[in-house]
């Protein structure tokens, strides 16, 4: 042990796993990924026979709805994480004259939406 138990002597947070009364000692990352971990099999245990792919499952249908989330504001305008691009609301002061030609070419449901009053 020696010395390397030392960290462990200062203060460290201590985590109680939910309603499980458990407090264990983590920093961190290790820390949420521990709780992350602990959580899942409980849900796993919780599920029963065929826990896993239930929990698998949930899993998937809330990722789904992240996404369709994203894609909504995406499509509004305002800067999903992923992707970084804006779509140009303005477009007069965004881009000047060039870029007006080519949106005009565009098919009417495909134009940006000007707010130029």
């Amino acid at each position: 042990m020696g010395r390397s138990f030392k960290r462990f002597t200062k203060k460290t947070p201590r985590v109680s796993l939910e309603g499980s009364g458990e407090f264990i000692r983590l920093r961190g990352k290790a820390e949420r990924g521990f709780i992350k971990k602990t959580i899942a099999r409980r849900e796993v245990r919780k599920a029963g026979e065929n826990g896993c792919q239930e929990v698998r499952r949930r899993a998937q249908q809330q990722q789904k709805e992240k996404e369709s989330d994203l894609r909504l504001l995406h499509q509004i305008g305002k800067r999903s994480k992923k992707k970084r691009k804006e779509i140009p609301v303005t477009v007069n002061q965004h881009y000047g004259g060039c870029m007006q030609n080519r949106i005009n070419d565009l098919p009417e449901d495909k134009k940006p939406v000007s707010l130029d009053f």
